[in-house]
């Protein structure tokens, strides 16, 4: 196997003619096309139709091609990860979070990647989650846990689990036995409210008013334990992501599901980049191989 012949047939592909990709691969046009017909004889097909002008690939070509990219890609990430085992070479990586990371046992995926690579160093670094962006664009940092509440072209992100938004009530609370409610059900209740600098605040007093009320607040603080010892007290209702909730001692509160509950999607974040570093792309690549049988099977970067 002759991986360049991959490298170039990708290329022509890519480009859409002949010419360019010679121009890209700084080559000659005769060679590109010597190069297109080896591996077509190599593998017994055609890989395009040459009944037409423009670069049209055939079925055949389109199996090809799809584990072209994938063996090209292959290609990267062994010598992206056989730099990193150069004599002596210690890399970094900085990961910025707020402490959505330890709520959903991202702090696992952290830990067994130093094992597996003792020789990249890892800092993590908690901030509030409104400043993440900002050190993430700023260089401050590589990579970022963060919820998906936004789109930017500038960032690459790689979904890894979803949770979704419940209202956690006392056990006594009328609607507690309920399976699920609408918001607008708690319109009289207090609520409990994770404080500005979470991002949450701002979402569920939306939610609220789509749902034709403004919340009574009675409360916002930087912790979800405080909450929920809170509502144990019968001093309100709170709204918190499902999953996360879960990892506290919820006893004596009831958690219901929400008509309106929207979706919620934790990524990691990058920056988008022409090309990583050595150290980032391993990162990268492990944890997208550690989520590839989760949730997000097929979607790859958003």
């Amino acid at each position: 196997m002759n991986i360049a012949q991959y490298k170039y047939f990708v290329t022509v592909c890519d480009c859409g003619s002949y010419s360019q990709a010679a121009d890209q691969l700084y080559t000659t046009q005769s060679t590109v096309s010597k190069k297109i017909i080896h591996l077509e004889e190599e593998l017994n097909v055609t890989l395009f139709d040459r009944s037409h002008r423009q670069i049209s690939l055939t079925p055949q070509g389109e199996i090809v091609y799809k584990y072209a990219k994938m063996l090209l890609h292959t290609q990267d990430e062994l010598l992206q990860e056989l730099k990193t085992y150069d004599s002596g070479r210690i890399g970094q990586i900085r990961i910025a979070s707020n402490p959505v990371y330890s709520i959903y046992n991202l702090l696992d995926v952290v830990s067994d990647f130093q094992k597996k690579y003792p020789n990249i160093q890892v800092q993590i670094q908690e901030m509030e989650a409104i400043e993440i962006i900002n050190n993430l664009k700023e260089r401050r940092c590589d990579f970022a846990f963060f919820r998906k509440e936004f789109t930017d072209h500038s960032l690459d992100m790689l979904p890894l689990l979803s949770d979704e938004l419940a209202a956690v009530l006392p056990e006594d609370h009328p609607l507690a036995d309920e399976k699920m409610i609408s918001l607008s059900d708690l319109a009289d209740d207090p609520f409990l409210l994770l404080d500005q600098s979470t991002l949450h605040y701002s979402r569920e007093i939306q939610l609220c008013e789509q749902c034709g009320f403004h919340p009574t607040i009675a409360y916002t603080g930087k912790h979800i334990e405080n909450i929920l010892s809170m509502i144990r007290k019968d001093m309100g209702v709170a709204l918190l992501m499902k999953k996360a909730a879960a990892n506290y001692n919820t006893e004596n509160l009831r958690m219901v599901s929400l008509k309106e509950s929207p979706a919620s999607t934790v990524c990691l974040l990058r920056m988008k980049r022409p090309k990583h570093n050595a150290e980032s792309s391993i990162f990268w690549n492990y944890v997208k191989k550690r989520f590839s049988n989760s949730e997000y099977p097929s979607q790859g970067i958003l």
